[in-house]
Parts: C-alpha cells; sequence; structure tokens
C-alpha cells in the first residue's frame, strides 16, 4: 500500500510538551517506518522563527533516534507559524494555505484544556478541509464534565 504523505500541524509546538515528548516520538517513528512520508508543521503563539524551530525538530528527531539525511530533510523542510489558534480568520488562513498543498492535514492540539477548546470552537466557524483530522492531547478536560462538553464540541467539527 502506498504511504499517503500528510502535514502534521502541531498546535502548542513551542511547548514542552512538543519538546520532551511528542517530536521525540516523532523520530522513533520515522526510524520505525522510514517510508512515512509527512510534512511537519509547527503553530504557536510565541514568536519564535523559523531557524531555531528548525534546530528543536533536529535536535529532538535525533534523541528519538532518527538522524541523518531524513531527519534533516525533515527539518530543512518544515516551518513555524506565528498564530492565535482561537482567532477565527488566522486559522481560516492558515487552514486554507495549507490545504492548497494538497496533502491531508492532521491538527495535534498539544495544548491546554481551556485553550484547545476555545481553538475548537474557532474551528466551528470555519469550512474545514477535506479529510482534516484532529489529534486531542490529554488531558481531555479538567473533568468529567468539561470532558463531555469538549467532545460535544468536537462532534460538531
Amino acid at each position: 500500500m502506498p504511504n499517503t504523505p500528510v502535514t502534521l500541524v502541531i498546535l502548542g509546538a513551542s511547548g514542552d510538551l512538543t519538546h520532551r515528548l511528542l517530536l521525540p516520538g516523532l523520530g522513533t517513528l520515522l526510524r520505525a517506518k522510514d517510508s512515512f512520508d509527512l510534512h511537519l508543521v509547527g503553530a504557536a503563539f510565541d514568536d519564535l522563527d523559523d531557524a531555531a524551530w528548525r534546530q528543536r525538530v533536529r535536535e529532538a528527531l535525533a534523541e528519538g533516534g532518527c538522524s541523518g539525511e531524513k531527519a534533516e530533510r525533515m527539518a530543512s523542510e518544515t516551518r513555524f507559524e506565528h498564530i492565535d489558534v482561537t482567532d477565527v480568520d488566522a486559522m481560516r488562513a492558515f487552514l486554507a494555505e495549507l490545504a492548497a498543498e494538497g496533502r491531508p492535514i492532521v491538527l495535534y492540539f498539544a495544548l491546554p484544556p481551556a485553550i484547545s477548546e476555545k481553538a475548537c470552537e474557532a474551528l466551528t466557524q470555519i469550512d474545514l478541509p477535506e479529510g482534516l483530522r484532529l489529534a486531542i492531547e490529554k488531558p481531555f478536560g479538567t473533568n468529567l464534565e468539561s470532558a463531555q462538553e469538549l467532545n460535544r464540541l468536537l462532534t460538531r467539527l
């Protein structure tokens, strides 16, 4: 079965979760699945430039066991987007730009529960790209009630 290229967008990419766990985990995945075709985009409200983001990606992939040509190619092709994920217009433009690249998009929410909820509320106001997938990081809400509310919001998407 051919490998379909995917754009993985990490929302909250400048955070500790991304640095300590997600990117090294991605390095482990890429080491194990050499043919995995992934375009990585980091997105966060922080002012991180592409060069600093690329260096983080390079180091974290190596920590996960992916180095050499594959890691260098991913690090050189990745980019960082300064964005407020709760801003409807900013997210609309960002997703339209990604969709125009023609790859399926996965939005990974490496965000606190309250920000994830606000970002999802913003997404309900956007015509989402065909095939968009969402990945929500734990904790999922802050208690049972908020988790159920977030789940109801996600079903609207």
